[in-house]
């Protein structure tokens, strides 16, 4: 299914979920679930987009310190930071937020598609 279907009900919906979910999460999508997010969790919105985007956007996908810092519009040093203080949260914690962080992009992926 693609998104300009007139198909409605839940297997259309389960198929345009299928489909946000075959591409990696975006940086201005993880951006967007941070700033809902931080706030839940009482931390800067730039820890938020930064840790999410290491956990987002692991491995080979993950942005240099200063391309994040630039797509974040945030010193370099707040990445740094942000970086070492993401990665000493709980594991449970974090685990947390990713999981609430992917369900907003989905969605988000999946209104759009929807239009």
């Amino acid at each position: 299914m693609n998104c300009s279907s007139d198909e409605v009900g839940p297997r259309a919906l389960s198929d345009m979920a299928d489909e946000s979910t075959a591409r990696p999460f975006e940086l201005d999508e993880i951006a967007r679930a941070a700033d809902v997010l931080a706030p839940d969790f009482g931390m800067p919105r730039s820890l938020a987009r930064v840790g999410l985007a290491y956990d987002m956007r692991p491995g080979a996908l993950t942005p240099s310190e200063d391309d994040l810092a630039a797509a974040f519009a945030i010193p370099f040093g707040v990445v740094v930071v942000g970086r070492v203080v993401w990665e000493t949260m709980e594991d449970a914690e974090r685990a947390d937020i990713v999981a609430r962080a992917a369900r907003i992009v989905r969605a988000e992926r999946v209104a759009a598609c929807r239009g």
